[in-house]
């Protein structure tokens, strides 16, 4: 048996991603948005899509236009996003097993190079960005691994067991690459503040 699929939970990612492609992508690449094409790896798509987001939980795939190279740089994406209630947590999650249908899940295959991580307005028509993470994949897996990072394992309403990364422990490892930290009072203009880490 698998997970349950809900229709309400993939408008509010697919609006998500929406928001982001406007508010976040653009300041992890240093990029207009013009300069980015987002290529959706979503598994209705077809075989290709299959294996990038069913077997390799790659969710975009980016291609970031840059000046004086010949070619856009690729970059492969997970992406989440998160209700407004979930921001006390400051976690990262990651679903470990399928206990519905005793397989593995997303850590297992996780290929995707950044893990944007996020929190939005909790409406089914998000309309602001409450905060973002650009994630190094590669070095979160590389830590795990290793025992280099502490993280929480738990089962979730779904039927899942996930891990929880703390945004605090992922900071001091160096796995963030960019984070958005976006003012969602309603009367204002979204205000944003943006560091890079090094």
């Amino acid at each position: 048996m698998r997970t349950p699929f809900t229709e309400g939970n993939k408008t509010f990612t697919d609006k998500c991603h929406l928001i982001a492609q406007e508010k976040f992508y653009p300041v992890v690449f240093n990029a207009t948005k013009d300069k980015i094409e987002f290529v959706d790896t979503s598994l209705s798509k077809g075989e290709k899509e299959q294996i990038l987001d069913g077997q390799m939980a790659v969710d975009r795939i980016l291609h970031v236009t840059v000046a004086n190279l010949k070619q856009p740089l690729e970059f492969t994406v997970q992406e989440r996003f998160r209700r407004p209630e979930n921001v006390k947590w400051q976690d990262v999650t990651i679903t470990e097993w399928n206990c519905n249908s005793n397989l593995p899940s997303e850590l297992y295959k996780l290929n995707a190079g950044m893990f944007v991580y996020g929190y939005a307005n909790h409406s089914i028509d998000p309309t602001d960005l409450i905060e973002a993470y650009a994630i190094d994949t590669t070095k979160v897996l590389h830590l795990i691994a290793t025992g280099k990072i502490g993280y929480i394992r738990k089962p979730n309403p779904k039927n899942q067991i996930f891990i929880g990364l703390k945004i605090s422990e992922l900071r001091r490892t160096g796995c963030v690459i960019v984070e958005y930290h976006g003012n969602t009072t309603a009367q204002q203009l979204p205000q944003a503040e943006f560091e890079f880490v090094f």
